[in-house]
This record gives structure tokens, sequence and C-alpha cells, in this order.
């Protein structure tokens, strides 16, 4: 009757992703019709994890891992819980975007990411005694099903000489970002390393390649930058370079 409103509702399962248009047409006595549509997206979450650190790296130096959260789907992933755990020989030194320690594991709460958008966070930690150990980490998320996980397996040593860490600012690369590495050179040990040389060997499908530390600037020799003529490294002291 005129001013009534009739709501009909159906139910529907999408069978996979895309986008799809749904038309509704209703008639009536005397030849009266009318037409709607609406455009629905069907998306399912899809979200990866990379987790990197270190390979190797002395007892009580800083070792930085990252985590990366990509949605790879076209539908926004809501209420991101991720946690890494923090191993009883680790000290927790720093965890960026508001990661908090609670029992004996790095929590991040992320509200929502959307659809192929990345998030990275830095966990720094120190290791207090020797042994391979293994950082592991593990995501859920609203609607995501089963949780996925990642883990970076570092070896950490007992070290009174030279070592050398690299750590980098983002992982993983796409192509054409530019990337900055920072290389560590430190003498744990009791004498001074004299005439010191730095030699970086940089993958043949890099591009315009440069570094600097210690005053000096890198010099490319094919696909390697060297750093020559280094002052002499006493101990307890270390230089820092950095590549791009």
């Amino acid at each position: 009757d005129p001013g009534q409103t009739r709501r009909i509702e159906y139910q529907v399962a999408a069978k996979k992703t895309g986008e799809y248009s749904t038309s509704a047409k209703l008639s009536a006595a005397g030849g009266f019709t009318r037409e709607a549509s609406c455009r629905t997206v069907v998306g399912e979450p899809k979200l990866k994890m990379y987790k990197s650190g270190p390979d190797r790296r002395a007892v009580g130096r800083p070792a930085t891992y990252h985590i990366t959260l990509e949605n790879e789907g076209n539908y926004q992933i809501r209420n991101i819980r991720l946690a890494s755990k923090v191993d009883a020989s680790f000290v927790m030194l720093a965890a960026s975007g508001g990661g908090r320690l609670l029992g004996g594991e790095v929590v991040w709460e992320i509200p929502y990411l959307e659809p192929g958008k990345r998030k990275t966070l830095q966990l720094v930690v120190r290791a207090t005694k020797p042994g391979e150990l293994i950082s592991r980490a593990e995501c859920i998320a609203e609607k995501l099903g089963q949780g996925i996980q990642g883990e970076k397996t570092t070896i950490f040593e007992q070290r009174r000489d030279l070592v050398v860490e690299i750590d980098k600012t983002v992982d993983p690369v796409e192509v054409g970002e530019s990337a900055t590495y920072t290389i560590k050179a430190i003498n744990l040990g009791q004498a001074p390393i004299n005439a010191p040389s730095l030699q970086v060997i940089l993958p043949a499908e890099w591009r315009n390649a440069s570094g600097k530390g210690a005053g000096i600037v890198a010099t490319q020799i094919g696909t390697s930058l060297k750093f020559a003529n280094l002052p002499p490294l006493e101990p307890g002291r270390e230089m820092q370079f950095q590549v791009s």
C-alpha cells in the first residue's frame, strides 16, 4: 500500500573471489517495473609473513630481526595479532611499532592491513650465551583461519677477535626500491688491528651501488665496493659503513 515498505532478503555464499554484479527487477500489475543493481567484491584474506635476521652474531651484540606482513589478497585484514617468541637467553633491547614484551614473547596489535600493503616491524635482542637459537613468530587475524608462522635461525658465538656485522633497513626489497645496509667491524680482541680493509661483494643484479664510512668513500670494482686505507681499529672500538 502507499507509504509501506517491504524488505525481501536472501543469502548466498560465493564459491570464489572476484567482482560480481547483482540485479533485481520488480514487476507489478499494469506493466509497472523497476530495476536496481549493486556490485560486490568477494575477497579472502591472504597474509604472507617474512622473517629475517643475522645468520651469525657475537654473544652480547645486538641482533635485529625484521618481520614483514604483506596482504596479498583483495580483502582488508583486521585485528592482526603478531607475536615473536623471545628465548630465555635473549635480552630484549627494542621493538618497533608498539611491540610489548608479554609472558616471554613480544606482541604487536595491528588494527588492519589494506590489500597490497606491507608492514615491517623490528625486534632487537641480545644473546647472553652461545648456541644456535631460533627466533619464531606467529600471526593470527580475523577471518584468517589458520595462523601463519615464520622463523629465523641465528648462531651466536663467543668471540674475542674481529667480528663483522651486516644489518639492513628493509626486507624484503621490491624491484626498483632502494635499500641501505649497515656494516660494522668490531674489535673484540685485546690488540689493535692495523691496516684493515673492507670489501663488500654485491649481487650482479644490483645497480647504483655506493658506500661510505670511516671518512672514506668506497671504490667500486666490478660488483664489489672496497674500503681501503682504513685507520687502525683499536680494541673495543668499531667502524661503521653504509652501503646503498
